[in-house]
């Protein structure tokens, strides 16, 4: 039987924080264990967490960051905590998930389908009810040299590539056996190097039937370019280093997905004059996130390279 502790991670947010853990608690398939990483939060969050704290039972288990260590460092911890406990599986959201009813429920009857051991994700809307975290379909080919990610299709899973940490069930057994996500990662692509990660051992699925709400609304392309707050464009270096990074460690420097990845970097950076608003400062983003990624990959131990546990 598969028993499950969510992994909620939140830093700041303590309104939507409040509706996650609503939604978590209103699972038709029970959630046995929660626990909340608060990633250095402010003062709201933390009397929030205390009241928390002191309204839920001891299956609530609260780890408090002292510094902000992005999602990648905050699900790295949670999983952490969630390693010991009485669970089979991991529930991954960040506080602005709001998964429906039925989200828990769907995921284990589609466990049933492919195996427990098989990583499996929500199928993902956002606020305007529009698709969102779109990720990659898998081309893995069958023994008839043709891609299978239709196979279960007529029971409304589809075998994807990677999926992200919205709604993301893995068993701990699993965790146990590739490690944990990178920390180093801070933010974006921490998922995505996870989710390839655990592809050497299991397969992914997206279900269709589980469905969870991501609370947000617009452009959700990771684009520099289109960024209007000057505050913002900095952080876009993460995402430049850690996409370089995966490609560099998963397919290698002259591989097509690398020299893509490369050229739209810099056609990333064409767009960015173009849009004549904060040009400098998002060229300089770009540029320093393609040395960092070539640094990074260069200069990580191998064992955090894999993600092992201490």
């Amino acid at each position: 039987m598969i028993t499950v502790a969510a992994v909620v991670v939140t830093r700041n947010r303590p309104a939507l924080l409040k509706q996650c853990l609503e939604a978590i608690d209103s699972q038709t398939y029970p959630v046995r264990q929660l626990v909340v990483v608060d990633n250095a939060s402010d003062e709201p969050t933390r009397e929030f967490l205390a009241g928390e704290t002191a309204r839920r039972s001891a299956d609530f288990h609260l780890v408090r960051l002292e510094e902000n260590t992005g999602g990648a460092g905050g699900f790295h911890e949670g999983m952490r905590a969630a390693l010991p406990l009485p669970c089979t599986h991991m529930w991954l959201m960040d506080d602005d998930c709001e998964p429906e009813p039925e989200a828990m429920a769907e995921l284990v009857a589609a466990a049933a389908i492919v195996g427990e051991d098989a990583v499996l994700g929500s199928n993902v809307f956002d606020l305007n009810g529009e698709s969102i975290n779109v990720q990659p379909i898998s081309q893995r080919s069958g023994n008839n040299n043709m891609p299978q990610y239709a196979r279960y299709l007529a029971d409304g899973l589809l075998e994807m590539k990677t999926l992200t940490f919205v709604s993301f069930l893995v068993s701990t057994d699993l965790v146990r056996k590739v490690g944990l996500p990178l920390k180093e990662f801070f933010i974006w692509a921490d998922d995505t190097e996870y989710c390839l990660r655990l592809a050497r051992f299991t397969k992914l699925y997206q279900v269709g039937k589980s469905k969870t709400k991501h609370l947000k609304s617009g452009d959700a392309s990771q684009r520099v370019f289109v960024e209007q707050d000057p505050r913002k464009i900095a952080q876009y270096h993460w995402l430049y280093r850690n996409r370089l990074f995966v490609n560099l460690k998963y397919d290698g420097l002259s591989s097509t997905d690398t020299i893509q990845f490369i050229y739209r970097s810099f056609r990333d950076m064409i767009m960015s004059i173009k849009s004549g608003r904060f040009a400098l400062a998002k060229c300089r983003t770009i540029l320093y996130g393609l040395w960092s990624g070539v640094a990074f990959a260069r200069s990580m131990p191998k064992k955090e390279k894999l993600g092992l546990l201490d």
